[in-house]
C-alpha cells in the first residue's frame, strides 16, 4: 500500500498564494500549519511503518490533524481567527 503524506499545499492547491501570505504575515498560522506538519508527519511514519503505534493511537492523531485542519480552513476562508 501506498503512503501519501498530506502536504498543506497540496491540499490547497488553489489557496497557495494566501497561505504563503498567512505565512508572512500571520504568527498564529504558521503555529497551526505547523502543528499540521508535524501531525502529518508522525502520521504517515506510523502508516509507512517507520514508527511503531497502536491503531487507537493512530486515529487519535489522524483526528487532531483534522481538527488543525478545519482551523486552517477557517483562516483560509476569513471564517475563523487565527
Amino acid at each position: 500500500m501506498v503512503y501519501v503524506q498530506h502536504e498543506l499545499r497540496e491540499e490547497f492547491p488553489e489557496a497557495v498564494p494566501r497561505i504563503d501570505e498567512l505565512y508572512r504575515i500571520n504568527c498564529g498560522f504558521t503555529k497551526l500549519a505547523a502543528e499540521y506538519e508535524f501531525l502529518n508527519r508522525e502520521i504517515y511514519l506510523i502508516e509507512s511503518r517507520m514508527n511503531l503505534a497502536t491503531d487507537d493511537e493512530l486515529e487519535e492523531l489522524k483526528k487532531q490533524r483534522l481538527r488543525v485542519k478545519d482551523k486552517i480552513v477557517a483562516c483560509l476562508t476569513g471564517q475563523g481567527q487565527c
